[in-house]
């Protein structure tokens, strides 16, 4: 049983990712220029939704056993491993932004960074 996706899918994903743009434009210049203020959950929020509607797409993804191969795991294997060995050779105090990856970075490999103490 095969999917032919097709070109109509892709625009149409194309066209919902356009809208959620125009949205987000639509809301921005709402909170600047009207001063109006809109309540919007913080971004650790939006990831959560972001990983679920992924990993949904994926389930519903038609993919076959040999279209997995071990070469597709290595980009994201030296992208964890290089942002862990970033983090714990950073000299100094850690930087707001540089203490957030860190601690996400060792949060998903199960330990602590000093960032995080």
């Amino acid at each position: 049983m095969t999917h032919d996706l097709g070109i109509m899918h892709v625009i149409r994903e194309c066209g919902i990712a356009l809208a959620f743009l125009l949205v987000g434009l639509g809301l921005a210049a709402l909170a600047t220029h009207w001063a109006v203020t809109v309540p919007v959950p913080g971004s650790e929020f939006f990831l959560y939704v972001l990983l679920f509607l992924i990993g949904a797409d994926l389930a519903h993804t038609p993919l076959q056993r040999n279209a997995i191969r071990p070469a597709m795991f290595t980009l994201p294997l030296v992208v964890i491993v290089a942002s862990l060995l970033a983090g714990a050779s950073s000299p100094g105090p850690p930087t707001p932004t540089s203490a957030m990856a860190c601690c996400l970075a060792a949060d998903l490999a199960g330990f602590r960074c000093r960032a995080c103490w």
